[in-house]
């Protein structure tokens, strides 16, 4: 009776063999992140840090603060890449550190202030007032612009599909042609749904904008 409680008592339960899962893939992240934050990593390409932070972030469980950690380290590597700066003012806003998440939208937007609506959006999202919605109306723009920019691609790419056709070249152009749709496209959809977040957050905040005033007037009455 004495072995079999012992034998018992050796086997893990779901719960301990999940814990022990867990701690397991903390240590591969832990050497990921003394990766990164060796001194080759100023060799590694922004897409490293991107994608680490990223699978550490879809991990079970989430590990923020070591997703942030990589992101961190590659803005330090990475000063100018637009993609490192924005993902990593994303995380910070998240965390509430709004003043460091603003300095690197700012940065952002210094480094590319024509392209790429999604920093506008984030930037607009942290500012009040009047500034606010000017950064929101330069996310519009941009906006606008790729979805111009993306029916004239599309236009663009049909009038090369007749043309291939007639000249019996078809097949090649015509991937050529949705590759780049297709990129043109994701993109839009992103700042699409930047947009949408956006306006449901400034719908949500002047909902208990209002709901606050006119509690308040009632307890004046």
């Amino acid at each position: 009776m004495k072995k079999k409680k012992q034998s018992k008592r050796q086997s893990l339960t779901p719960q301990a063999a999940l814990s022990a899962r867990s701690a397991a893939a903390a240590e591969l992240q832990k050497a990921g992140a003394s990766e990164a934050s060796s001194a080759d990593s100023s060799s590694l390409p922004p897409s490293f840090f991107l994608q680490k932070a990223e699978s550490l972030l879809n991990a079970f469980p989430p590990d923020f603060a070591l997703a942030l950690k990589f992101l961190k380290r590659g803005v330090s590597v990475h000063p100018s890449d637009v993609s490192l700066l924005v993902r990593t003012a994303e995380m910070l806003s998240e965390e509430g550190q709004l003043e460091e998440a603003k300095q690197l939208l700012q940065r952002a937007i210094e480094v590319e202030p024509d392209r790429n609506p999604e920093k506008f959006f984030y930037l607009a999202q942290i500012e009040e007032g009047r500034e606010s919605l000017e950064l929101f109306r330069r996310a519009v723009t941009l906006l606008e612009t790729a979805l111009q920019s993306l029916n004239a691609s599309i236009a663009d790419a049909e009038v090369r599909d007749k043309q291939a056709c007639h000249s019996g070249q078809k097949e090649k152009p015509k991937k050529e042609n949705a590759k780049k749709t297709e990129k043109h496209q994701l993109k839009t959809k992103t700042s699409q749904k930047n947009a949408g977040s956006f306006l449901d957050r400034r719908y949500s905040q002047t909902k208990r904008q209002r709901r606050e005033k006119l509690s308040h007037e009632i307890r004046r009455i």
